[in-house]
């Protein structure tokens, strides 16, 4: 059984998908008599880490493995000695280069890895209206896994697995910069300028500090395709997609039941 210590979970969520099944674990969680402290990953400072607490961590999938941004914030957590550690991913398809390199790094700075999982939800890329019915099944089934997932970490029951060799493979293009300057190639942030308010809240909530107002919202080079500006933006005038033309046939995605504003760390 898992000892009662307070819970530290941190999560980065661009469109709401991590974010709510970080928010169905912390209900979980709390039931079960367990405090549970939500920190946003980008604002981690390492002074204010806790070795005496339990670890959470979630994130979405992307490229594989996850956004540079998760990978700095994995690499900056100091060594403990045997803070217990719990992850949780969500994903459209396929990973396989997440739970085996983040259970090794965590590993090595001494933490104890005591389950992780990997939960399917919508793509929040490219999305078409026909699939909303589609979606809501997969969240609906999602929320039962994360619950439990926390009878699992709870009772002792969750697993960490790994692959060697392979899955630190499939990790290489989440953090390879050059990976990524590719993919900002094929895909882009795109601007309706008639449906955008000016408002700021894009250039508020970028993790990367991407976004200049100027005084439509400028995305610069070092986008990381999160699409956090996405989820946050309260007029859906933000979309990923190809090209200007094809931004037309998609749809901007936010995990239904989430608000622009909870997405804003």
């Amino acid at each position: 059984m898992l000892e009662k210590k307070p819970i530290d979970f941190y999560y980065f969520s661009g469109t709401g998908n991590t974010y709510l099944i970080v928010k169905i674990m912390k209900d979980s969680f709390e039931k079960q008599g367990f405090n549970v402290n939500l920190k946003p990953l980008v604002n981690f400072l390492e002074d204010e880490f806790n070795d005496k607490h339990i670890m959470g961590i979630a994130f979405p999938i992307a490229a594989l493995g996850t956004y540079p941004i998760c990978w700095e914030f994995l690499n900056k957590l100091p060594r403990t000695n045997a803070t217990q550690a719990f992850m949780v991913d969500t994903l459209a398809e396929f990973s396989g280069g997440i739970i085996g390199p983040v259970r090794e790094i965590l590993r090595k700075k001494g933490f104890t890895t005591i389950g992780a999982k990997q939960i399917r939800m919508p793509s929040n890329y490219f999305v078409e209206k026909k699939r909303e019915e589609k979606n809501n099944q997969i969240i609906r089934a999602g929320k039962k896994e994360a619950q439990k997932f926390v009878k699992d970490i709870i009772s002792g029951n969750s697993k960490w697995g790994r692959m060697p060799g392979f899955s630190d493979l499939l990790s290489f293009p989440s953090k390879s910069g050059n990976a990524w300057k590719l993919m900002r190639r094929l895909a882009s942030i795109r601007l309706n300028k008639q449906a955008c308010t000016k408002c700021s809240l894009c250039e508020e909530a970028c993790p990367v500090n991407n976004i200049d107002l100027e005084p439509y919202p400028i995305i610069k080079k070092e986008c990381q395709l999160c699409q956090k500006c996405v989820g946050v933006c309260p007029t859906e005038a933000l979309i990923c997609a190809f090209s200007k033309k094809s931004a037309s046939r998609f749809f901007p995605y936010r995990a239904k039941g989430i608000k622009a504003e909870e997405l804003i760390d």
